[in-house]
């Protein structure tokens, strides 16, 4: 999902996974790349791009969606409306049982470039209310608006 959003994110680190526990690791940034050198560019966030973005986020913004919600934080071109996600900004501890089952536990949480952690949800910062089934979506008009104002 994220790489998808290249053109907008830019190449970079987009956001870290904290694991507050561990010793080895405490922050695993993840990146946007181009695949044009060898490796990512580490240690150096990704560049703002010019264009507005509006990010549109409820509770149904969820894990991985607020992932890609995050890594448009801390930039002044993007703008969040609706309510607040779902809040699982959650990153994933793997361990094999001795049955050869898995367990996943949470054991880290998200954070956006600048290592600004959204606990225990992603706010918008727009509130709109929800639209009732069939009329017309406020946060989608709140979200056009401001991009048109942008212009």
């Amino acid at each position: 999902m994220i790489n998808g959003l290249q053109p907008l994110l830019g190449e970079g680190i987009y956001g870290y996974y904290i694991f507050p526990r561990r010793a080895i690791m405490k922050a695993m940034p993840q990146y946007v790349w181009s695949g044009k050198e060898k490796e990512p560019r580490a240690g150096k966030a990704a560049k703002t791009q010019q264009q507005q973005v509006a990010v549109l986020i409820d509770s149904l913004t969820a894990s991985s969606g607020e992932m890609v919600a995050i890594s448009f934080k801390g930039r002044s071109n993007a703008k969040f409306f609706g309510q607040p996600s779902a809040g699982y900004t959650t990153g994933n501890g793997t361990y094999k049982l001795s049955d050869g089952a898995y367990l996943f536990l949470a054991t880290g949480y998200m954070a956006d470039k600048n290592r600004n952690t959204y606990l225990p949800n992603i706010a918008p910062d727009v509130v709109v209310e929800y639209s009732p089934a069939g009329a017309q979506d406020k946060t989608i008009e709140a979200a056009k608006k401001w991009l048109l104002e942008a212009k």
